[in-house]
C-alpha cells in the first residue's frame, strides 16, 4: 500500500514571495534538500556570505533551517527569516549572496542583493531545496480559495506520486504547471518516499506571515 504523507505545517504558515495574489499559489510539488551548506562567521552588515567550496549556483533556492542558533520557522534574525526562500548569487567559489527574486539574483549590482545587519555565524545551516520531479511525479493543480485575511485555504487533498526515491521536507508553490512563479514554500512533516509512493498534501489552510518584496 502507497505511504501517505501528512504535509502538515505545524506553524501553520508559508512564506510568500513578491506582491501579494490573490491566491498564494494554483499548483503544489514536494521537494527535499539536495544539500546542507554551513557558512563561516560572516561579519554584519554585509551583502556576501563566506564559505569556501559551497557548490552553490546563482538561481538556486535555498532556506535557513538554523540562523544563529534559532531555527523557529518565521523567525526574523537581522533582516533574514528563518524558512523563508532566497534566490542564491554565486559571487565566487567562496561567496555568495541572497537576492529575494530571480532577477535580483541574475544581476551584477550588489545593491539588489540582500544586506543583513546580524553577523551570521558558524552554526548556520542553510539548506538547498530541490523539486522533485520525474516521470510520475508532477506539479499538481490546487483549489485555493482567494486570500482572506492573509489567509488561504484549499478543502481537498492532492495526491502526488513519486518518481524514485525522495525524503520529502517541503511543499513548494508555483504559479503554474511549468515555468511558473514560485510562490512559496512550507516545512511539512518529514515523509521518507520511494518509487510510486503517493503523498498526500492535506493542508488545507495556509496562512501567508510574510511578503517579500
Amino acid at each position: 500500500m502507497p505511504l501517505s504523507g501528512e504535509a502538515l505545517n505545524e506553524q501553520g504558515n508559508a512564506i510568500t514571495r513578491g506582491t501579494k495574489p490573490s491566491n498564494l499559489t494554483e499548483w503544489v510539488t514536494i521537494a527535499s534538500t539536495e544539500k546542507t551548506v554551513e557558512p563561516e562567521e560572516t561579519t554584519a552588515p554585509a551583502r556576501k556570505i563566506k564559505k569556501t567550496g559551497h557548490g552553490l549556483n546563482t538561481g538556486d533556492i535555498i532556506v535557513f533551517t538554523e540562523l544563529n542558533a534559532k531555527t523557529t520557522f518565521g523567525e526574523a534574525v537581522g533582516g533574514l527569516v528563518i524558512g523563508a526562500p532566497y534566490y542564491v548569487r554565486k559571487v565566487s567559489t567562496s561567496e555568495f549572496s541572497l537576492a529575494y527574486t530571480k532577477a535580483q539574483a541574475e544581476s551584477a549590482t550588489e545593491g539588489e542583493w540582500i544586506e543583513w545587519t546580524v553577523t551570521i555565524k558558524a552554526t548556520t545551516k542553510l539548506a538547498k531545496l530541490l523539486e522533485h520531479t520525474g516521470a510520475k511525479t508532477k506539479r499538481i493543480k490546487t483549489g485555493f480559495a482567494a486570500a482572506a485575511n492573509l489567509t488561504n485555504e484549499d478543502s481537498t487533498a492532492r495526491e502526488i506520486e513519486a518518481s524514485g526515491s525522495v525524503t520529502v521536507k517541503w511543499a513548494l508553490y508555483f504559479s503554474a504547471e511549468t515555468s511558473g512563479t514560485f510562490m512559496g514554500v512550507e516545512a511539512v512533516t518529514e515523509q521518507p518516499m520511494i518509487e510510486g509512493n503517493i503523498y498526500r498534501v492535506t493542508t488545507s489552510k495556509v496562512l501567508q506571515n510574510a511578503y517579500i518584496v
